[in-house]
Protein backbone atom coordinates (compact mmCIF):
# COMPACT_ATOMS: atom_id res chain seq x y z
CA UNK A 1 0.00 0.00 0.00
CA UNK A 2 1.32 3.37 -1.14
CA UNK A 3 1.17 6.47 1.07
CA UNK A 4 -0.29 9.78 -0.54
CA UNK A 5 0.56 12.98 0.40
CA UNK A 6 -1.80 16.03 -0.80
CA UNK A 7 -0.81 19.59 -0.41
CA UNK A 8 -3.68 21.53 -1.86
CA UNK A 9 -4.99 24.74 -0.08
CA UNK A 10 -8.68 24.09 -1.53
CA UNK A 11 -9.69 21.89 1.13
CA UNK A 12 -13.29 20.80 -1.15
CA UNK A 13 -11.05 20.47 -4.11
CA UNK A 14 -8.65 18.37 -2.23
CA UNK A 15 -11.57 16.02 -0.88
CA UNK A 16 -12.62 16.21 -4.18
CA UNK A 17 -9.57 14.47 -5.92
CA UNK A 18 -9.24 12.29 -3.10
CA UNK A 19 -12.58 10.44 -3.30
CA UNK A 20 -12.12 10.11 -6.92
CA UNK A 21 -8.11 8.78 -6.69
CA UNK A 22 -9.20 5.89 -4.19
CA UNK A 23 -12.34 5.17 -5.63
CA UNK A 24 -10.20 3.81 -8.79
CA UNK A 25 -7.38 2.58 -7.11
CA UNK A 26 -7.56 0.45 -4.02
CA UNK A 27 -3.66 0.28 -3.78
CA UNK A 28 -3.10 4.26 -2.50
CA UNK A 29 -3.70 5.19 1.26
CA UNK A 30 -4.10 8.98 1.84
CA UNK A 31 -1.19 9.97 4.58
CA UNK A 32 -2.84 13.62 5.13
CA UNK A 33 -3.49 16.54 3.60
CA UNK A 34 -1.22 19.49 3.96
CA UNK A 35 -2.91 22.92 3.43
CA UNK A 36 -0.04 25.16 3.34
CA UNK A 37 3.62 24.64 2.46
CA UNK A 38 4.81 25.01 6.18
CA UNK A 39 2.58 22.47 7.11
CA UNK A 40 3.58 20.05 4.15
CA UNK A 41 7.30 20.59 5.37
CA UNK A 42 6.41 19.42 8.44
CA UNK A 43 4.70 16.45 7.56
CA UNK A 44 7.47 15.66 4.85
CA UNK A 45 10.16 15.35 7.84
CA UNK A 46 8.28 13.48 9.96
CA UNK A 47 6.04 10.63 8.17
CA UNK A 48 7.09 8.43 5.12
CA UNK A 49 5.70 9.20 2.24
CA UNK A 50 5.56 7.85 -1.13
CA UNK A 51 4.39 9.99 -3.82
CA UNK A 52 3.05 13.80 -3.85
CA UNK A 53 0.16 15.49 -4.97
CA UNK A 54 1.26 19.10 -5.01
CA UNK A 55 -0.62 22.14 -6.01
CA UNK A 56 1.90 24.59 -6.87
CA UNK A 57 -0.07 27.90 -5.32
CA UNK A 58 -0.36 27.76 -2.00
CA UNK A 59 -0.06 30.10 0.94
CA UNK A 60 3.43 30.00 3.52
CA UNK A 61 5.62 28.25 1.53
CA UNK A 62 5.41 28.31 -2.18
CA UNK A 63 5.22 24.71 -4.03
CA UNK A 64 8.25 25.78 -6.21
CA UNK A 65 9.84 26.15 -2.83
CA UNK A 66 8.80 22.07 -1.33
CA UNK A 67 10.16 21.11 -5.10
CA UNK A 68 13.31 23.00 -4.60
CA UNK A 69 13.66 21.41 -0.76
CA UNK A 70 13.19 17.89 -2.13
CA UNK A 71 15.60 18.14 -4.96
CA UNK A 72 18.15 19.54 -3.02
CA UNK A 73 17.61 17.18 0.47
CA UNK A 74 15.73 14.14 -0.32
CA UNK A 75 16.28 13.84 -3.77
CA UNK A 76 16.90 10.25 -4.00
CA UNK A 77 13.61 9.67 -1.66
CA UNK A 78 11.44 11.45 -4.06
CA UNK A 79 12.90 10.94 -7.18
CA UNK A 80 10.04 11.20 -9.80
CA UNK A 81 7.37 11.08 -6.94
CA UNK A 82 5.42 14.41 -7.65
CA UNK A 83 2.72 15.18 -9.28
CA UNK A 84 2.40 19.09 -9.71
CA UNK A 85 -1.42 20.57 -10.51
CA UNK A 86 -1.43 24.22 -11.18
CA UNK A 87 -4.00 26.88 -12.87
CA UNK A 88 -0.65 28.84 -14.23
CA UNK A 89 0.94 27.06 -16.81
CA UNK A 90 3.94 29.93 -17.33
CA UNK A 91 5.11 28.17 -14.04
CA UNK A 92 6.06 25.07 -16.05
CA UNK A 93 9.31 26.21 -17.02
CA UNK A 94 10.13 26.28 -13.19
CA UNK A 95 9.65 23.11 -12.17
CA UNK A 96 9.83 21.00 -15.60
CA UNK A 97 13.51 20.09 -14.99
CA UNK A 98 13.48 18.84 -11.64
CA UNK A 99 14.07 15.61 -10.24
CA UNK A 100 11.19 15.00 -8.25
CA UNK A 101 8.79 15.90 -10.49
CA UNK A 102 6.60 13.07 -12.41
CA UNK A 103 4.17 14.97 -14.08
CA UNK A 104 3.02 18.34 -13.86
CA UNK A 105 -1.07 18.57 -14.76
CA UNK A 106 -3.38 21.65 -15.69
CA UNK A 107 -6.21 21.91 -13.14
CA UNK A 108 -8.41 22.64 -15.91
CA UNK A 109 -8.08 18.72 -17.28
CA UNK A 110 -7.44 18.02 -13.28
CA UNK A 111 -9.50 14.90 -11.87
CA UNK A 112 -9.64 12.47 -14.88
CA UNK A 113 -5.81 13.15 -15.67
CA UNK A 114 -4.71 12.94 -12.32
CA UNK A 115 -6.41 9.59 -11.39
CA UNK A 116 -4.59 8.44 -14.60
CA UNK A 117 -1.09 9.57 -13.46
CA UNK A 118 -1.71 8.57 -10.12
CA UNK A 119 -2.49 5.05 -11.25
CA UNK A 120 1.01 5.31 -13.61
CA UNK A 121 2.82 6.64 -10.30
CA UNK A 122 1.25 3.98 -8.18
CA UNK A 123 2.24 1.03 -10.59
CA UNK A 124 5.85 2.45 -10.77
CA UNK A 125 6.51 2.93 -7.26
CA UNK A 126 4.84 -0.81 -6.88
CA UNK A 127 7.36 -2.22 -9.01
CA UNK A 128 10.33 -0.60 -6.55
CA UNK A 129 8.94 -1.44 -3.90
CA UNK A 130 9.00 -4.91 -4.72
CA UNK A 131 12.88 -4.36 -5.80
CA UNK A 132 13.52 -2.61 -2.64
CA UNK A 133 12.01 -5.82 -0.79
CA UNK A 134 13.69 -8.25 -3.31
CA UNK A 135 17.50 -6.62 -2.76
CA UNK A 136 16.86 -6.86 1.23
CA UNK A 137 15.85 -10.47 1.01
CA UNK A 138 19.00 -10.85 -0.75
CA UNK A 139 21.34 -8.89 1.21
CA UNK A 140 19.86 -10.71 4.62
CA UNK A 141 20.71 -14.29 2.81
CA UNK A 142 24.32 -13.05 1.86
CA UNK A 143 24.93 -11.30 5.61
CA UNK A 144 23.86 -14.81 7.04
CA UNK A 145 25.77 -16.79 5.14
CA UNK A 146 29.24 -14.20 5.67
CA UNK A 147 28.49 -14.66 9.58
CA UNK A 148 28.07 -18.11 9.18
CA UNK A 149 31.72 -18.86 7.68
CA UNK A 150 32.92 -16.25 10.10
CA UNK A 151 31.85 -18.13 13.31
CA UNK A 152 33.07 -21.17 11.78
CA UNK A 153 36.28 -19.62 11.66
CA UNK A 154 36.42 -18.87 15.53
CA UNK A 155 35.33 -15.35 15.05
CA UNK A 156 32.44 -14.36 17.92
CA UNK A 157 29.63 -12.61 15.89
CA UNK A 158 28.71 -10.65 18.80
CA UNK A 159 31.76 -8.14 18.68
CA UNK A 160 31.49 -4.87 17.10
CA UNK A 161 35.10 -5.48 14.94
CA UNK A 162 33.02 -8.82 13.63
CA UNK A 163 30.20 -7.10 12.67
CA UNK A 164 32.76 -4.28 11.08
CA UNK A 165 34.08 -7.23 8.86
CA UNK A 166 31.16 -8.81 8.15
CA UNK A 167 29.70 -5.45 6.14
CA UNK A 168 33.47 -4.91 4.89
CA UNK A 169 33.27 -8.21 3.07
CA UNK A 170 29.72 -7.87 1.94
CA UNK A 171 30.72 -4.64 0.32
CA UNK A 172 33.46 -6.26 -1.38
CA UNK A 173 31.32 -8.50 -2.63
CA UNK A 174 29.84 -6.36 -4.87
CA UNK A 175 32.07 -3.76 -5.73
CA UNK A 176 32.01 -3.54 -9.57
CA UNK A 177 35.80 -2.51 -9.98
CA UNK A 178 37.46 -5.93 -9.06
CA UNK A 179 40.98 -4.66 -8.75
CA UNK A 180 40.20 -2.91 -5.86
CA UNK A 181 39.04 -6.27 -4.27
CA UNK A 182 43.05 -6.85 -5.37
Amino acid sequence: MLNMLVIENNIYFAKLLINKIIQTNNNIRLCTIATDGEEALNILTKRRVDFIILDLNIPKFSGTQILKYLETTRKEEYNKSVIVISEKKQLIEEIVNNSVVFTFIPKTEILDEVVKKVNEISIEKEILLKKIQKLKRKRIKIVQKIDKELYNLGYNIKYIGTNYLSDAIYLLYFLKNKKILN
